[in-house]
C-alpha cells in the first residue's frame, strides 16, 4: 500500500489504522447505489470531449467551458480527486482522525478509479464494441487470475 511511502507522523497513523482504511476504501462504491451524485465521481468519459488533453485543470474553468451538467454527464473523477484532497488537508488541520481516515480512503478509491482505463471511456463496459461485460471481467475476474 501507498501508506508505507509516507513520512512520519502520517505513516504511524495510517499503519495503525491500515485495516480500517482498507475497509473504508470501498465506501465510494457502496454510496454509488444510494447517492445519485456519487456516480460521476468515479469516471470521466474522455472520448466525449473534442480535445481531452486540454481539459481545464480546475473545476471553475471546466464549468465555465462546458457547464456543470455536461461535466456531470461525462464524469468528474479528476476534479473530484482534487476536491477530496482539499477536504483531507482540512481534516488534517483539524486533527479529525475519523474524517482523515474516511477521506483518505475515499481519495485512494477515486485516484485508483482514475487510473482504470475503462473508467476513462464511454465504452466502459464494452457495450459499444461487442465486448459487453468487460468491466466486470476487469474488476473482478482478471485480478483473481
Amino acid at each position: 500500500m501507498a501508506i508505507y511511502a509516507l513520512p512520519e507522523p502520517p505513516l504511524s497513523f495510517f499503519k495503525h489504522y491500515h485495516q480500517q482504511l482498507i475497509e473504508l476504501s470501498v465506501g465510494p462504491d457502496s454510496r454509488r447505489y444510494v447517492i445519485a451524485e456519487e456516480g460521476p465521481r468515479h469516471y470521466i468519459d474522455l472520448d466525449d470531449y473534442a480535445e481531452p488533453d486540454s481539459l481545464p485543470l480546475y473545476w471553475p474553468a471546466a464549468v465555465a467551458r462546458y457547464g456543470e451538467d455536461t461535466l456531470l454527464a461525462h464524469g468528474i473523477v479528476p476534479w473530484y480527486d482534487y476536491f477530496t484532497y482539499k477536504k483531507l488537508i482540512k481534516a488534517f488541520a483539524g486533527r479529525d482522525g475519523a474524517r482523515i481516515l474516511r477521506l483518505a480512503a475515499d481519495l485512494s478509491h477515486y485516484v485508483a478509479d482514475a487510473h482504470v482505463p475503462l473508467h476513462t471511456t464511454a465504452n466502459y463496459n464494452g457495450q459499444l464494441s461487442g465486448q459487453e461485460g468487460i468491466h466486470a471481467f476487469w474488476e473482478t475476474r482478471l485480478p483473481q487470475l
